[in-house]
C-alpha cells in the first residue's frame, strides 16, 4: 500500500532547468570554458559533489565550480523576481491530491537549505511537505539512494510503501537502488540506456501521477 511520494525539486516540480543549461554555457563562454549543452545537461540530478568532480575532469580542478553554482541560481532567482515561480504542469494538483487523501509527501534535492529558504520567499508551496531532505544532510548523491533513504527513514516508512517521482537520469537510477516504486517525468532530458534497461513508468507530466495513484486504490 502506498504511503509516501517522494519528489525531487529542479525540473520535477520547478521548471528551473533550463537556468542550469545557460547559466554554464553562457558564463563558460564569458571565463573561456566551452561548456556545451550536452556537457551542462550530464549534471541534471546530480550530487553537488559528482557534479564538481565532473567538471573538474573535464577542465581541470582550478574549474571555478563554486562561481558557476552561484550563477545559476542566479539566473533562476532573477527570473522569479521578474515572472514569479514556475512549476511544472501538474505540481500543485498533484500536491494537493496528496495531502487531501492523506499520503506523507517528501521533498528529496540535491539543493541546500539555503536556496529552499529563498524559495520560500516566493512560494509556499514547502510547507506541504512532511519532510525536506537537501544535499548537505547526506554523504551520498544520487544516484545513489541515501536521500531518499534517509526520507523514509524520518516518516518510518518502507520502500514498497513509496513512490519516487524525477526528471533526471540520476535520480531514477537512485529511486531504483532504494528499491522503491519509481516515475520518471522527463524534462531536459530522458531516459538513457541504463534507465532503460528497467523498464521504468514515464509519464508526460505530474497530473498522470493523479490518475496512477487513484488507480492503486482499485
Amino acid at each position: 500500500m502506498l504511503r509516501l511520494v517522494i519528489f525531487d525539486m529542479d525540473g520535477t516540480i520547478l521548471d528551473n532547468e533550463e537556468f542550469t543549461i545557460s547559466s554554464k554555457v553562457i558564463e563558460g563562454k564569458k571565463l573561456g570554458y566551452n561548456i556545451s549543452e550536452d556537457i551542462a545537461k550530464n549534471t541534471l540530478g546530480m550530487s553537488t559533489k559528482k557534479s564538481k568532480e565532473y567538471f573538474a575532469s573535464i577542465y581541470g580542478d582550478d574549474f571555478p565550480y563554486d562561481y558557476f553554482r552561484q550563477k545559476r541560481f542566479d539566473y533562476i532567482f532573477d527570473d522569479i523576481k521578474k515572472s514569479g515561480i514556475k512549476y511544472k504542469k501538474g505540481t500543485l494538483e498533484l500536491l494537493n491530491y496528496l495531502k487531501e487523501n492523506n499520503y506523507l509527501i517528501a521533498l528529496c534535492t540535491s539543493s541546500t537549505i539555503k536556496y529552499i529558504n529563498e524559495y520560500k520567499k516566493y512560494t509556499s508551496i514547502f510547507d506541504m511537505f512532511d519532510v525536506i531532505i537537501t544535499g548537505e544532510q547526506i554523504k551520498n548523491g544520487k544516484p545513489n539512494p541515501e536521500i531518499f533513504n534517509k526520507a523514509m527513514e524520518i516518516l518510518n516508512v518502507k520502500p514498497q510503501e513509496t513512490l519516487v517521482i524525477e526528471d533526471s537520469n540520476n535520480g531514477i537510477l537512485a529511486g531504483i537502488n532504494s528499491n522503491s516504486d519509481v516515475i520518471m517525468i522527463p524534462d531536459l532530458v530522458g531516459p538513457n540506456d541504463e534507465v532503460k534497461k528497467h523498464q521504468i513508468k514515464i509519464f508526460n507530466s505530474l497530473l498522470d501521477v493523479i490518475e496512477y495513484i487513484h488507480n492503486l486504490k482499485k
